[in-house]
């Protein structure tokens, strides 16, 4: 198939990378594109505009229209004002590269360019969570066919072992590079596997809880109780092997009993913990969201958000985007020194208590990048708005 370039990217193989505008004379354009993953229900449409402003005197915007196949689109101006067209140029072709990184093909074009490959696949797809309230939590307590676990926060990823090969996929099934130290470690494992847990980014810590194949055996249509066994065998060590790897590789604590479930909760709540994961116990593992064997219980609620801005103190400026796709201020969240600053355009996942309906997020903590969440799905319908004080209550949170 013969490639065509895309102005202002150059094409090497199967590598683009950002360069100079290749056209003299300023033009509109546009690149329709698609993220269709069938495993985990995704299909998402992308347009990208370079357009010139209402007064074309006044310079060239670009704007994104995003959304589900088939619906509607959500529309977002990624030039808050008109800029000059090579500024805009830049804008498009950075917001092209972006698009193609997620996962995004081009699905019509308009002097535009046919594109490097999607990432490619690793062929392991979660099972993802329904959110419940704690108004819900007493029947998973009370009933006895579902188990709870301790929820981390962390990043979710999938290992596949194969001799001294592992291949590490993040939530979307696509293939990563992975934390270096876990990857190591889990290489010098005896037996074959593909689990999935959370990575600690901090800690370098990797807490499994879930198991889908062991050497050679698919376990998906076995029983979650099974499998979650077979995974605590899998990765059980004594205490020198367990010193030795710094106590890096762990499963989630799980409690079955009623008691045990309230004890649970009552840890985690009293450490600042993320929340429960309740799994029936004899559900089989479905890849996707459209089912109801696993739910999350938060404590504490997270969002993602874009990063719009640097701060001179440690901190960066968040913005989401509402209902018609227009950017709204979030507030900024501080960076641990510890941490390293994540740049302007990139999503990072934030931990609050709540959010005023004016937008600021109340008591952010910032708990990493995301590079498996697009900037368009970082939308203020996900927020968890403050309710307003009760009789008897202090008018304002935290009085």
């Amino acid at each position: 198939m013969t490639r065509r370039q895309e102005p202002g990217l150059h094409v090497a193989g199967d590598i683009m990378n950002e360069g100079p505008p290749m056209t003299d004379t300023p033009a509109p354009r546009s690149t329709s594109m698609r993220c269709c993953e069938p495993a985990t229900n995704t299909d998402k449409d992308y347009i990208i505009k370079l357009v010139q402003a209402p007064n074309p005197e006044e310079g060239w915007l670009v704007e994104c229209w995003y959304g589900r196949h088939g619906k509607n689109l959500n529309q977002s101006l990624k030039t808050k004002k008109p800029v000059p067209f090579e500024k805009a140029e830049q804008v498009f072709n950075k917001e092209f590269v972006a698009r193609l990184s997620k996962g995004y093909v081009v699905e019509g074009e308009s002097n535009t360019a046919t594109v490097a490959p999607p990432k490619e696949s690793c062929g392991v797809f979660g099972q993802l969570l329904n959110p419940i309230s704690e108004d819900e939590v007493e029947f998973y307590m009370t009933d006895p066919g579902w188990i709870a676990e301790e929820k981390h926060d962390g990043e979710r990823n999938s290992f596949t072992k194969k001799g001294d090969t592992v291949v590490v996929g993040n939530r979307r099934g696509q293939v990563i590079p992975g934390n270096a130290q876990v990857v190591a470690e889990l290489a010098r494992h005896g037996r074959d596997f593909v689990i999935e847990g959370e990575v600690l980014p901090v800690t370098n810590q990797f807490i499994a809880f879930d198991l889908l194949e062991l050497d050679g055996r698919d376990m998906r249509g076995e029983p979650h109780g099974i499998r979650a066994a077979e995974l605590r065998q899998l990765i059980a060590l004594d205490d020198v092997t367990a010193k030795a790897l710094g106590h890096r590789i762990s499963y989630a604590r799980a409690a079955v009993h009623e008691m045990a479930k309230w004890a649970l909760l009552s840890e985690v709540r009293a450490k600042g913990g993320e929340g429960l994961v309740f799994k029936r116990a004899n559900a089989l593992h479905v890849a996707g969201k459209n089912h109801k064997d696993q739910v999350k219980l938060k404590l504490w609620a997270d969002c993602s958000c874009v990063v719009s801005g640097i701060n001179e103190k440690s901190s960066v400026r968040l913005e989401m985007y509402d209902d018609k796709g227009q950017p709204v201020d979030v507030g900024n969240v501080t960076i641990p020194q510890n941490r390293a600053c994540p740049e302007v355009g990139d999503v990072v996942d934030v931990q609050y208590l709540y959010a005023y309906r004016q937008g600021s997020l109340f008591q952010p903590v910032f708990r990493g990048v995301r590079t498996d969440v697009a900037r368009e799905e970082c939308t203020t319908s996900t927020l968890k708005y403050y309710a307003g004080p009760k009789a008897g209550e202090n008018p304002a949170p935290g009085a």
